[in-house]
């Protein structure tokens, strides 16, 4: 099976609870520190993402290079943006809850 390469990031709401930050944290990407990623700032590296459901978005995630990419289920209104890493002049898409 091939590894999927990393296209995109999610970055998840910072207002989220410290329950339902602690349960992304461990699929987070690191920060250059080294350091855990801070609750407020949880962003994904993902290969794929897909709305097909009504509910949560299928993340398609890859933990560390060379390993096998896995699929990570986040809630619709965690998600505060999308970006592409090939588009970075753009900026990412933001999404608003009302």
């Amino acid at each position: 099976m091939a590894i999927q390469q990393s296209r995109y990031f999610v970055r998840l709401r910072p207002d989220l609870s410290a329950q339902e930050a602690s349960e992304f944290r461990a699929f987070a990407n690191k920060p250059p520190s080294g350091k855990p990623p801070s609750d407020a700032r949880l962003t994904f590296a993902c290969a794929r993402i897909d709305f097909g459901h009504p509910i949560f978005a299928k993340l398609t995630i890859n933990l560390d290079e060379g390993a096998a990419s896995m699929d990570l289920w986040v809630p619709h209104k965690a998600i505060l943006m999308i970006g592409d890493f090939s588009e970075m002049e753009r900026p990412p898409v933001a999404f608003i809850s009302d």
